[in-house]
């Protein structure tokens, strides 16, 4: 009985003859008890005498504990197995053949202990074989079926490798596993590809080693010698068996996580104590580096990525990569070094902490979001972390006087909608958020720097008020900044921030959906609310009476003006336009999530999509209301 919750699929390579059924039939329910196995594949394709499947073979498999058959080219050799092709739901044949031909080639089938449906697709290639229907289409097509199945497995029975490898960078993210057969050599490229899927070109054969891939070596011989036709025999020697073991998503860590962003307030003590061993972020760089060394030999992110690793050295690499890159990313509990580091020249905190240094934290998770994918429980963990600290800087943003501090943490809140989306998957938008944040974010700070330039070093925005009529470029450029941040519809934030909202609801985060939607509202009423104090009502102090602009500062605000309500172009959402220059760019690197594992339907997208607006309307008017009870109070 399996008490983890976790999804373990067993997949049993090409069975060939007796000795392979035999060896299968005493082996599987020994795999299925040490690993907790919950669904079983087999494939059939040549386990009478090694040509064709039999019912004798399905029959004695399913007694062992097999769930699902699958077959290939020579499905159809035995005739007296026909019949069970037409009648068994749980025997599968490619599902690339032309119509008519009898039989299934995808099933969906229920996973015991409460972990949903598991579907299984049987692909057969076409070089080097049969010129059947192009199974790269047909496989499309029936995804599309199975769009509410979580977990899909793939029999990839093809000759050429290339094809094989083809078909995964094609699948990859869309499936749970592609898993090779029909060669009958296990290949040892094992490998989860960079979106999230599990590979293997050939799992092996499941039979006689002491031959040539499973028959008699004399008969194969002669072949090659004479180039005249010789029968061949099924060997019976060595029999092996062959296969692969699949671990899916642990589902106990999705409730443990789920529930922690609900309770958050009792392991805030637990981040407290573990806040100084995270603040020394070389130190656990350090640590993550030569334990990368280690155990791959080069820190190239090439050779990282394509190299597996085992689950606990992956679990240890991604949650120490995560607690470094809170400290650098400024995440909670280790956001306040971000706020202090504003003290310094405005134009430095534009162009490093609203673009760059703060950052590259949330880039290098990004960067390495294969590994992150391979370890669900840590991906939790980021999307939690994220969620968090979007909450508690937003909070902190809205009551602060300091118009610097405001933009601190305003930028320590939006850091954290970037680790959200890289928590469900969806590196590309975390990504697509922290180039619109760098046009929106470095116009705020460059026009407070015009601000404070012309005030002579006054931040309070207390002693502000009026700056309007004095400052007409800055003052435009700082509503145009405010309106991208509040994620007004049309502008660059709106399309960054709202598309990482909605892959939370598209990743079934409903609840945490709804908390990221509150904090995006809370957002526009703290950024409108600070344009509100600055540059609406009388003046507050005698400063803004001399204050000026200068074309030195307002033609670089002009461009990141024009930027910050344009540039979200980059990135147009499927409804709007099939193709993404970001998203699309983004790709061509091979390590960012395929954004289609995070689909809706358009119509649902265009809810979200109001239901954002709406809120950020919203939160607009609340800025705006709170603002003007002080804008014409103090004057001078």
């Amino acid at each position: 009985m399996n008490t983890t919750n976790t999804l373990n699929v067993l997949f049993i390579g090409d069975i060939v003859g007796d000795s392979g059924l035999n060896i299968a039939v005493e082996m599987i329910p020994q795999l299925i008890m040490e690993y907790q196995i919950h669904f079983t594949i087999v494939n059939i394709e040549n386990a009478k005498g090694g040509k064709g499947g039999s019912i004798e073979a399905v029959e004695r498999l399913l007694e062992a504990g097999a769930n699902v058959f699958t077959g290939g080219n020579h499905t159809w050799d035995n005739f007296a197995f026909h019949e069970t092709l037409r009648t068994r739901s749980d025997t599968l044949r490619p599902i690339n053949y032309p119509p008519g031909v009898y039989g299934r080639g995808m099933g969906v089938y229920n996973l015991p202990d409460q972990l949903g449906r598991i579907g299984v697709i049987n692909l057969q290639g076409r070089m080097f074989m049969n010129q059947i229907e192009c199974p790269f289409r047909k496989v499309d097509a029936a995804l599309q079926k199975i769009q509410d199945v979580k977990y899909v497995i793939v029999d990839m029975h093809a000759e050429a490798t290339a094809e094989k490898i083809a078909m995964a960078w094609y699948l990859d993210g869309r499936v749970s596993a592609i898993l090779g057969t029909h060669s009958h050599v296990q290949t040892a490229d094992f490998q989860i590809f960079p979106h999230g899927t599990a590979y293997c070109t050939d799992v092996g054969m499941t039979g006689p080693y002491n031959s040539v891939i499973g028959m008699v070596t004399k008969s194969a011989i002669d072949r090659f010698l004479y180039q005249t036709p010789h029968k061949y025999e099924c060997a019976n020697s060595d029999p092996r068996l062959c296969g692969a073991k699949e671990s899916g998503l642990n589902k106990a860590s999705e409730w443990f996580v789920g529930l922690f962003s609900t309770v958050v307030g009792c392991v805030i003590p637990f981040l407290a104590g573990v806040q100084l061993f995270l603040t020394f972020e070389p130190t656990t760089s350090a640590v993550v580096s030569v334990m990368n060394w280690m155990t791959v030999g080069s820190l190239s992110f090439q050779s990282v990525l394509s190299t597996p690793l085992a689950p606990d050295v992956l679990l240890v690499v991604t949650s120490l990569l995560f607690f470094a890159c809170t400290g650098k990313s400024a995440q909670f509990p280790l956001f306040t070094w971000l706020p202090d580091a504003m003290a310094g020249p405005t134009p430095v905190s534009a162009l490093i902490h609203a673009a760059t240094m703060v950052t590259s934290g949330l880039f290098l998770t990004a960067r390495l979001s294969p590994l992150f994918l391979q370890s669900p429980e840590v991906s939790f963990f980021v999307l939690n972390i994220g969620l968090l600290t979007a909450i508690f800087a937003a909070v902190v943003a809205f009551v602060q006087t300091d118009i610097k501090k405001v933009l601190a943490y305003s930028t320590v809140s939006q850091l954290g909608f970037m680790f959200m989306a890289v928590g469900v998957g969806a590196t590309h938008l975390a990504i697509f958020h922290v180039v619109t944040h760098a046009f929106f974010k470095a116009c705020f700070f460059l026009a407070s720097g015009s601000v404070i330039h012309s005030l002579n070093g006054e931040q309070d925005v207390r002693k502000m008020g009026g700056l309007w009529r004095e400052m007409p470029i800055t003052a435009a450029a700082f509503f145009v900044a405010s309106l991208s941040l509040a994620g007004i519809p049309l502008t660059a934030g709106f399309f960054s921030k709202d598309a990482i909202v909605v892959s939370l609801f598209a990743s079934n985060y409903t609840l945490l959906y709804g908390i990221a939607v509150i904090v995006a509202g809370l957002t526009a009423a703290y950024s409108m609310k600070l344009f509100v104090l600055v540059f609406m009502g009388k003046p507050r102090s005698k400063d803004v009476l001399h204050a000026h602009e200068s074309w030195v500062m307002t033609l670089p605000l002009v461009i990141l003006a024009l930027l910050a309500v344009f540039g979200g172009l980059i990135g147009l959402p499927e409804t709007v336009t099939e193709s993404s220059f970001i998203v699309d760019w983004l790709l061509k690197g091979s390590v960012f999530v395929n954004p289609n594992t995070h689909k809706l339907s358009h119509s649902s997208e265009w809810f979200l999509m109001g239901v954002s607006s709406i809120i950020a309307i919203i939160g607009v008017i609340i800025g705006y209301a709170i603002a003007k009870k002080r804008i014409n109070t103090d004057r001078v």
